[in-house]
């Protein structure tokens, strides 16, 4: 089966093959939550190896996740997102303003024409290339075998430019997600959310005991583009009220 990777927010991949055992899980997830059965036909024509995230204006999380947000995002909120792509079109949406950064210049350009030419007006796109650096503090590497010897100290900090407690929302969703995650702590609004996508990977364990104390939810399960299932959670910061 095709390698699908995260972290390239919308490049086309080779067509994957359908199997059985996807069948299976579908019908057991929608036998769980009866509302992702609205989705089954639009996963199915994600896996063509031609749609993309950018192209559907779509988050490439989890259809439980995309949901959640579509329930609670409201147009007096600011978002600060790592990574662009179909999230920041998706975004735009339903949000007063949305910040995101990308290190990736190529991909940035393309999000860039895309949002000109959707007339997207509420979003800043900010470009930050990862840097090269001799003494590398592991909150701000990449675990991107390609990134080996480059900070994002840089592309992390962007989000200290902002006072504490400015943002309702903050999706980390791109690279060097640790060091994301730290310093989006004190950003985020009271009630507040931090969306981390992939949430199942060891390697971004060590940032959850920054979190301890709030709310969280994780929404394991089918989404778009990616043939096998994965998890988005959500926490909420200091909040009694969640879901």
């Amino acid at each position: 089966m095709a390698d699908f990777s995260r972290g390239t927010h919308g490049r086309r991949f080779p067509e994957p093959t359908m199997d059985i055992n996807q069948l299976k899980f579908w019908l057991k997830a929608i036998l769980r939550n009866p509302s992702l059965g609205k989705w089954y036909f639009h996963w199915v024509a994600s896996q063509n190896g031609r749609r993309t995230p950018l192209s559907d204006g779509l988050p490439w999380m989890t259809y439980e996740a995309i949901d959640w947000l579509t329930k609670r995002l409201t147009k007096k909120m600011v978002l600060f997102e790592w990574g662009s792509g179909g999230s920041t079109v998706f975004f735009s949406k339903f949000l007063k303003q949305v910040i995101a950064v990308e290190h990736d210049p190529l991909w940035y350009r393309q999000v860039i024409d895309e949002q000109r030419e959707n007339r997207i007006t509420n979003v800043y796109l900010r470009l930050e290339e990862p840097m090269p650096s001799d003494t590398m503090d592991p909150w701000y590497a990449s675990t991107g075998a390609e990134f080996d010897g480059f900070s994002f100290e840089r592309y992390i900090r962007v989000i200290d430019e902002y006072p504490d407690s400015f943002f309702d929302v903050v999706v980390v969703d791109g690279r060097a997600r640790l060091g994301c995650m730290k310093h989006a702590v004190a950003k985020i609004k009271p009630g507040g959310y931090m969306i981390l996508d992939n949430s199942e990977r060891a390697a971004y364990e060590a940032a959850f005991p920054l979190l301890s104390g709030w709310d969280s939810v994780i929404l394991f399960g089918p989404g778009p583009y990616n043939p096998t299932p994965w998890e988005t959670r959500i926490w909420q910061k200091r909040s009694s009220e969640f879901l």
